[in-house]
C-alpha cells in the first residue's frame, strides 16, 4: 500500500471510531426516554447524560468532514433537548407530586406533567429523525475512498485557472 492509501484507511478508522462512540450515545439516551415506562431522571442522571455526549460530540467534531458536522449538531442539539425536557419532567412531576389544596390544582399538575411527558416523546422521535440522519451520512462519509474529493478539487481548480 501507498502513504496515502495508508494515510485513508487511517483517517477512516478513526472517524469510524469516532461516529460509533456518538451514535452508542445518542441510541443510549434514546433507548432511556422511549420506554413503555418511562422513568424520572435525576439531576445528575442528566449531568451525566450531558458529559457523555459532549465527550463524543468533542471527537466527532475532530474528525470531520464538514457535512458530517452538521448533521451530528442536528443530532446533538436534539439529544440536549431531550435531556432539557427531562428536567422539565421530573420538575412538573414533583409538583404534581407533592400535597395539592384542592383537586383542581391536583389535577392541573397532573395534566401539565402528562404534556411534559408527551412533548418528551416528540423531541425523543426528534432524537430518532437525528440519530438516523447521521447514521446515514456517516455511513456514507466512510464509504469515500478519498479520491471524490480530491477529483472535486482538480475540477475547482481548472475552473478558477479559466477565470
Amino acid at each position: 500500500m501507498t502513504v496515502k492509501a495508508d494515510h485513508i484507511k487511517e483517517r477512516r478508522q478513526s472517524r469510524q471510531q469516532a461516529y460509533e462512540a456518538f451514535l452508542e450515545q445518542l441510541t443510549s439516551l434514546r433507548r432511556r426516554v422511549l420506554l413503555d415506562e418511562y422513568e424520572d431522571s435525576t439531576p445528575a442522571e442528566e449531568e451525566q447524560l450531558r458529559e457523555e455526549i459532549d465527550a463524543r460530540w468533542v471527537g466527532l467534531t475532530l474528525e470531520g468532514p464538514e457535512a458530517v458536522n452538521i448533521v451530528g449538531q442536528l443530532a446533538y442539539d436534539a439529544a440536549y433537548d431531550v435531556i432539557a425536557q427531562m428536567g422539565v419532567s421530573r420538575e412538573l412531576a414533583r409538583r404534581f407530586l407533592r400535597d395539592h389544596d384542592d383537586v383542581d390544582a391536583e389535577e392541573a399538575a397532573r395534566e401539565e406533567y402528562e404534556e411534559s411527558l408527551s412533548a418528551l416523546q416528540a423531541l425523543a422521535r426528534e432524537l430518532v429523525e437525528g440519530i438516523n440522519a447521521f447514521a446515514k451520512i456517516a455511513s456514507f462519509t466512510l464509504d469515500l475512498d478519498g479520491t471524490e474529493r480530491l477529483r472535486r478539487f482538480r475540477w475547482r481548480r481548472k475552473d478558477a485557472r479559466a477565470s
